[in-house]
């Protein structure tokens, strides 16, 4: 009895005692690999269509513009107007490569490769919101820059997309989000419509919650923090 009497004043006074952590155990890395495939499958077959479309355009262009080049190369290097398009032709390239990139990732296929798009999130976000046929206020070229120092801005990029993804099916056809920051801890609130959101939050995205990125429903907004 003394030593139980001895065991919860120590207890009380906490010396000596290991407290078991308040914080959520990490969840098996199984489970956060399907949380971040099923997202990409709901991601993608919006996207999927608008990105291939947009790679074989691309392709076709770039294969006429070397034919050109080998027939007439110095012709074709003086039309600045037809160089400009290929500029433009390269850009929508990358762009394009860099949402195929996060999709794959996601299914752990590095096509990214380290590689770093601080307009990654533009991107992402601006062509799924396009693609879906959805109106983003503020614009998407008002969403943050991007980079972040684990290295996995695909993580951002996949998250934000599901977030307007949703809400944009909960709403009328709006997506409205704020961005804020306080430190570290970066945020992107998408603000939830009249409707359910089609997809409960919970379901995809507890398990793939990681020790730096975090999706909450929290005052009739989807919340998106990372650090």
């Amino acid at each position: 009895m003394a030593d139980a009497m001895d065991s919860k004043s120590i207890s009380r006074k906490g010396v000596g005692v290991r407290l078991p952590s308040l914080a959520p155990a990490p969840l098996p890395e199984a489970r956060r690999t399907a949380a971040w495939r099923e997202a990409a499958r709901d991601v993608g077959g919006v996207l999927w269509p608008s990105l291939g479309r947009e790679l074989r355009s691309a392709g076709a262009e770039l294969g006429g513009f070397v034919n050109d080049l080998r027939r007439a190369p110095g012709r074709l290097l003086r039309d600045e107007s037809r160089l400009a398009r290929q500029e433009d032709v390269a850009e929508r390239s990358r762009r394009a490569g860099w949402c195929l990139g996060v999709l794959a990732a996601a299914q752990g296929i590095d096509l990214l490769n380290e590689r770093r798009e601080p307009e990654g999130l533009r991107w992402f976000v601006g062509d799924l919101i396009e693609a879906r046929g959805l109106v983003l206020r503020p614009s998407a070229a008002e969403l943050p820059t991007v980079v972040c120092r684990a290295g996995r801005t695909w993580e951002i990029c996949l998250l934000a997309g599901w977030c307007a993804l949703r809400v944009g099916e909960s709403s009328d056809g709006v997506v409205r989000w704020k961005a804020a920051q306080c430190g570290a801890i970066k945020s992107l609130a998408f603000e939830v419509g009249v409707r359910p959101l089609a997809s409960p939050c919970g379901t995809l995205l507890a398990p793939a919650q990681s020790d730096w990125t975090r999706v909450e429903l929290e005052a009739g907004q989807l919340v998106l923090t990372w650090q």
